[in-house]
């Protein structure tokens, strides 16, 4: 899963397909198999039969996206790589992605080299590759022997993504105040989500209550936890957990 365009395809041609093959698989991108069918269907049935995918995120190209929400969903493991930091997404900040720097004049060969170990450690664990969300709950519970361990690996997700957003949190609060940029609520978000999800509140729930909170609405941000079935008592202080992190 690659952008289209003579960059991405010298890299698919020098250095994607050339790490997959030496490890066994056969490299297949998207253009190469797509028919009189519908585009979605011809990619949703090449994802099923796929042993894993490989997903270049550099640029954020919406259709890679896309194709790697598939695959998240269908349960495939995914090698993730970048060039840019910046360019990978909040959501996938819990998990591994490799991070290739272009300025290094051997980094074609060590990122190869990166993907063939990571083609190595899915055939390993397949399932471990998958993120907690989508991993078949029977299957874990066979491999692992213990259901909790599943919900161990999200919550290690989650703490991983608090880490890599945490560290621009509070400069980027200071530099944009009230009027913050999504990505600015979204890094909040990761940092106060855990508190918030101990009291019941699903994702969209904690952002709607930082969205007030940075509008200086407490009062209904309070009355907002409190109509989903939270206590005051039990509200009042993850909300002030949630004003700390919206106003240091």
């Amino acid at each position: 899963m690659t952008p289209f365009g003579p960059q991405f395809d010298r890299y698919y041609r020098n250095i994607f397909a050339p790490a997959i093959s030496r490890s066994g698989l056969k490299p297949l991108r998207g253009d190469s198999i797509f028919g009189p069918s519908a585009i979605v269907s011809d990619i949703w049935d090449l994802l099923k039969q796929s042993t894993m995918a490989l997903a270049e995120l550099t640029g954020r190209n919406p259709n890679v996206f896309y194709e790697l929400g598939l695959a998240h969903a269908v349960g495939k493991p995914v090698i993730m790589v970048t060039s840019n930091n910046d360019d990978i997404p909040f959501d996938l900040r819990g998990l591994r992605v490799i991070v290739y720097d272009k300025d290094d004049e051997d980094w074609g060969i060590g990122l190869q080299k990166a993907i063939e170990r990571s083609i190595t450690e899915i055939r390993a664990d397949p399932i471990r590759a998958v993120p907690a969300t989508f991993s078949n709950h029977e299957a874990q519970a066979c491999l692992v022997g213990d259901p909790l361990q599943l919900e161990i690996r999200q919550l290690a997700e989650e703490v991983r993504a608090m880490r890599l957003g945490g560290m621009k949190l509070a400069g980027a609060i200071s530099q944009w105040g009230s009027s913050m940029p999504r990505e600015i609520a979204e890094t909040i978000l990761a940092v106060v989500f855990p508190r918030a999800r101990a009291i019941g509140l699903s994702w969209g729930q904690a952002r709607h209550v930082i969205e007030l909170t940075l509008a200086g609405k407490d009062g209904d941000a309070l009355s907002y936890i409190e109509a989903t079935g939270v206590a005051r008592s039990d509200a009042e202080p993850v909300l002030g957990f949630i004003r700390d992190n919206c106003r240091m």
